[in-house]
């Protein structure tokens, strides 16, 4: 993105203006959620304008929530028609203390927006892993995809890579799996060529059927009808 986080934060504050409710903490805890969403191109006024109606929202929630705290306090606190020296009973809310109590509520509520965020980040960034693993192994490797067996056993591949990808898993290893289950998968399957004629890579024999993690592979594949029962 070709901004910080600063920038937004300052942008977003004057919007909010003398209004402004919500903490500057409160502030930077949303602005982690939504930056990840940022692209390498987004421009800092078109991001802004984007996630600014959040900010407004959850702003006019705490000036909303600080109004009926206080408009509810007052019906049950009415003032006495006759001045009288207030009793102490030790418990008196001051206006930090109220203020701390709202953005405790708002945090709150803001808790499960935060978390729906952060789950369709996660989903974008493995998404986005998988997506140039998976174009970077159909590159470098030219699997015979009109095969029936090999097409199979590559979207096999795929949705076994797919599923392990985490938080902090880097295309390249993704890549390596790649390539290690599927070369591992062939051969278990006995196809000696998988690759498109012109750009043949070999290099898959090998007496394999004596492994355990082989035999158990073959037994899958048997299963599934990619190779025949022997």
């Amino acid at each position: 993105m070709k901004f910080k986080k600063e920038d937004v934060r300052e942008k977003i504050v004057a919007t909010l203006g003398k209004t402004k409710k919500l903490s500057d903490r409160s502030v930077d805890e949303m602005l982690d959620t939504v930056l990840p969403f940022a692209g390498e191109e987004t421009e800092l006024d078109d991001f802004v304008k984007s996630i600014g109606p959040m900010f407004t929202t959850a702003n006019g929630n705490l000036i909303k929530e600080q109004a009926d705290f206080v408009k509810d306090w007052e019906t049950k606190n009415p003032a006495p028609k006759t001045p009288k020296a207030p009793k102490s009973t030790g418990q008196e809310s001051t206006v930090d203390d109220v203020a701390a109590t709202l953005e405790a509520l708002l945090e709150k509520k803001l808790t499960p927006l935060q978390q729906e965020l952060e789950g369709y980040r996660r989903e974008r960034t493995t998404e986005s892993v998988f997506s140039k693993a998976k174009e970077q192994f159909l590159a470098k490797n030219k699997v015979d995809v009109e095969d029936g067996r090999v097409k199979r056993i590559v979207d096999r591949v795929f949705t076994a890579a797919k599923s392990g990808i985490g938080a902090e898993t880097q295309v390249d290893d993704v890549l390596k799996s790649m390539k290690s289950e599927f070369e591992d998968l062939v051969s278990i399957a006995g196809i000696d060529d998988p690759y498109i004629p012109a750009e043949a890579s070999g290099g898959q024999g090998g007496d394999t059927s004596k492994s355990e993690h082989y035999r158990k592979q073959r037994e899958e594949l048997e299963k599934e009808g990619f190779i025949e029962k022997k």
